[in-house]
């Protein structure tokens, strides 16, 4: 898994590309916080290269939505439609702003 981060004016892109699994969710919650720790704009999580995600990794995602809603941010997901899917069977897709990209 591999991450990287751009920020164009008050909006931060960071971009995941493998998969979110048992093996690799430790590291991508400690990146990803690394990442936005302190950045006062708005965070776009671009999933278009993750070709899957497990239960923690969902809920490292839903726990950084909540702290942007808390802040008064907005945070928003891009991925396909196989990884929308999985948002969308657990209720992700009423609380987080998920933009899928066809393949």
């Amino acid at each position: 898994m591999n991450i990287t981060k751009v920020t164009i004016d008050n909006e931060t892109i960071v971009s995941v590309v493998g998969g979110i699994t048992a093996a690799t969710v430790s590291d991508f919650d400690t990146k990803l916080n690394e990442e936005v720790k302190g950045f006062p704009g708005n965070l776009v999580l671009h999933l278009v290269d993750v070709n899957y995600i497990n239960s923690s990794g969902l809920r490292v995602v839903l726990t950084l939505a909540k702290e942007y809603a808390a802040r008064k941010l907005t945070f928003s997901v891009k991925c396909k439609r196989d990884i929308f899917q999985i948002f969308d069977t657990v209720g992700f897709s009423k609380i987080i702003k998920i933009n899928v990209v066809e393949a």
